[in-house]
């Protein structure tokens, strides 16, 4: 879900459902039309401005939809050569798809181009506003990766030793959470 949005993606038939978020307690797939039926092993995210990002590693591709009116403006971008054995996550940072490799470590910026991150057990920040970073959690960190530079700071939390949550960025603060010991960390401009 995103924006006033829901969406539902079947990896097996490579088939993807959006509709009004109003609708979400009668929409059935079986009965509505799909938007898109040629991504198979389907992953999909929807932005807080409603625009659907769908990838596909057999297709080797990202799908954009962006509402425009009763239509969706369909794009399409080129995924890089990624291991056959890719286990990917996609997300938004703003209208922008990025694409997490979580087998290989390996993610995809808006630009096409691929960085391999180190860490174990990473985690791809969920659909979030525009901003410079994508973010990644890790077993011991959290990961900001610049969209220009790809320059990666790494933010060690105390005491972050379980398995990552999605990290998520709200009104300018990044927040981060590990299972376990239940590690938390809210990362702010101009604060430690």
């Amino acid at each position: 879900m995103g924006g006033s949005r829901i969406g539902y993606a079947d990896a097996k038939t490579g088939k993807v459902w959006l509709a009004d978020a109003a609708q979400a307690a009668s929409f059935n797939p079986a009965t509505a039309s799909p938007v898109v039926t040629d991504m198979p092993g389907a992953v999909l995210s929807i932005g807080s401005d409603g625009v659907a990002h769908v990838v596909s590693l057999k297709a080797g591709k990202i799908k954009t939809l962006t509402p425009a009116g009763e239509q969706l403006d369909v794009s399409e971008t080129k995924l890089p050569k990624l291991a056959n054995n890719a286990k990917l996550q996609v997300s938004a940072v703003g209208k922008q798809a990025v694409v997490l490799d979580t087998k290989n470590n390996t993610l995809v910026l808006p630009s096409g181009d691929a960085v391999h991150l180190n860490g174990t057990d990473l985690q791809l920040q969920e659909a979030g506003p525009e901003a410079k970073d994508v973010l990644v959690g890790t077993r011991g960190a959290l990961l900001r990766v610049n969209l220009d530079d790809k320059k990666v700071t790494t933010v060690k939390a105390k005491t972050a030793q379980g398995s990552p949550s999605r990290p998520v960025l709200h009104r300018g603060c990044v927040y981060a959470a590990w299972s376990g010991q239940g590690s938390f960390l809210r990362d702010c401009p101009g604060t430690k």
